[in-house]
Parts: structure tokens; sequence; C-alpha cells
């Protein structure tokens, strides 16, 4: 097996071919592949096996060399992404891994094992159609000059994910981040009474698909059905436009999975999120 950073056509060219082949899967790299201009920020290393690519890991954010990345996403036969895993220690290591699960156990391996403080087991789900009316919550982009109003629900919904507060630890670089993405539209709102009563942070969007992100209902408004007919919401948002939604859920998460199940989503491919100490 041989490594090396992609860098011509037709690499390229089978990196979309491996990535293809589990589309779903591999929607944030496929994003990165469709719609990123910022190709300086990103890094693809690959394993070929006898002129094969035989998998792939995208490692993005790597402020000087060295230093971890922000995050890598490997995808393929896990023997090549423990290789990667361990390349990837040598050019400095990662802050944080997310993907398809089998090539994250690997790719880990390979970096040596470091100390995690998030270490999830997760699920994809995916759906594809539109829902009937009134079975479902509309959703809107949170407008800019709403973005101060969500900067609280939105650190909650981290923190009911990920264990920690993001206003606690990086207060203003979170704050800027919820702005740029409020200004992107990546966050989408639905409401009752004029009130938000379902948060979403849609994340990949390509010709391929939508993954969204985090969902956040307030407490005052929980088990009311809002989660579920939010995320049916997300269906009436994307479908016409994108064939398929896809959301990573936290296994452990149990009354999420139902949540996701009753709105219509089908589990499919095991993921796996790691977080690493600073």
């Amino acid at each position: 097996m041989i490594k090396t950073l992609l860098r011509n056509s037709d690499q390229f060219a089978q990196l979309l071919t491996l990535l293809e082949g589990a589309e779903e899967c591999n929607l944030y790299q496929l994003d990165i592949l469709e719609n990123s201009a910022q190709t300086f920020v990103h890094e693809w290393s690959g394993v070929f096996d006898e002129g094969r690519l035989v998998a792939a890991s995208l490692s993005s954010n790597r402020p000087f060399p060295g230093i971890p990345s922000g995050l890598c996403v490997p995808y393929g036969d896990p023997k090549a992404c423990q290789i990667l895993g361990e390349w990837e220690r040598q050019k400095g290591g990662t802050r944080h891994l997310f993907g398809e699960r089998t090539a994250i156990h690997a790719f880990y391996q390979g970096l040596g094992s470091p100390a995690y403080k998030v270490h999830c087991e997760e699920r994809l789900f995916r759906a594809d159609f539109i829902p009937e009316e009134d079975t479902y919550l509309p959703l809107s982009p949170v407008a800019v000059e709403e973005a101060d109003s969500i900067i609280e629900m939105a650190a909650q919904m981290q923190e009911e994910d990920l264990g920690f507060n993001p206003l606690k630890q990086f207060r203003e670089s979170f704050i800027h981040s919820v702005h740029n993405r409020v200004r992107e539209e990546r966050f989408l709102a639905g409401r009752m009474d004029g009130k938000i009563v379902f948060l979403i942070d849609s994340g990949t969007k390509c010709s391929r698909g939508v993954q969204v992100g985090n969902t956040f209902v307030p407490i005052e408004y929980r088990r009311q059905g809002f989660g579920r007919k939010g995320m049916r919401g997300c269906l009436q948002y994307f479908i016409p436009h994108y064939p398929v939604v896809t959301f990573v859920a936290r296994e452990s998460n149990i009354p999420a999975i139902k949540t996701h199940q009753r709105a219509g989503y089908t589990p499919t491919v095991p993921f796996q999120m790691i977080i690493m100490h600073e």
C-alpha cells in the first residue's frame, strides 16, 4: 500500500469514485469537493493498493505544520485508514474525528489512541419524502437581526450534544460562528405564536443531499411533538431541492432516536465522533 497526498485530476477522479460508493455516508466530503473554494484549508490524503485508491482522509484547518488539524474525516479500507491515521499523527495529529465507525476506529488506532474528551457512537439516519400537510412544523432561516437571540439556544444545543457549553470555553469565537452561520442561512427555526420552538443547525448541502446537524427544542416546549414535527419540517424544506436529508444522532440518546424514527427517518450507517483533549 502506498500513501500519498492527492493532488492530480486522476487521483481526485478515484477519490470521487470511492466516496460515491457510499454517497449518503460521505456527504460532508462530497460537499467539500463540490462547493469549497477554500482549498488551502483542506488536505486530502489517500492510500493506493496496486494503483487503486482504497481509503482517503480529509484533514481540515491545520494552522501550521506540526500543529493538530481541526478535523479529520477518513473513509475506506480499515487497514488503509490506520495507515492514514499514522501519517496524520506524524503531521501533527487532529483535534476532531468524525465519520463512518470502522474507518474512525482504524484511523484512531493509527493516531496512537490519544486521550479524548468526547467519544460518541452515532448512527446516520436518512429520509427522502415530502411529508403531508399538517404533519410538520414549517421551517425558515433565522434572520440576521435574530442572531443574538439564538446564541443561548445554539450553545445549549451543543452542550446537550457534546457535554460542554461553548460560551464558557470559546465565547467570542462561538458567537462569531453563530453570526456567520446565520448569514449563511444555516440555522433554521420552527415557530409557534412567534416564538422559536425548534432550532436546527443545517450543515452539509450539495447536489447529492443534505446532512443536518444538531437540533434543539427549548425546555418549555418539550414533550409537545415539536422535535418530531421539526424534523419532518426539514424534509418539507429540503426535499423539493435535494434528493435526501440525513442526520447523525448519538445511539445513547434514546429519546432522540425515537423522535427521528417517528418523524420517518431510517437508521443506516454506524458513525463515530471523537474529540481529543487539547
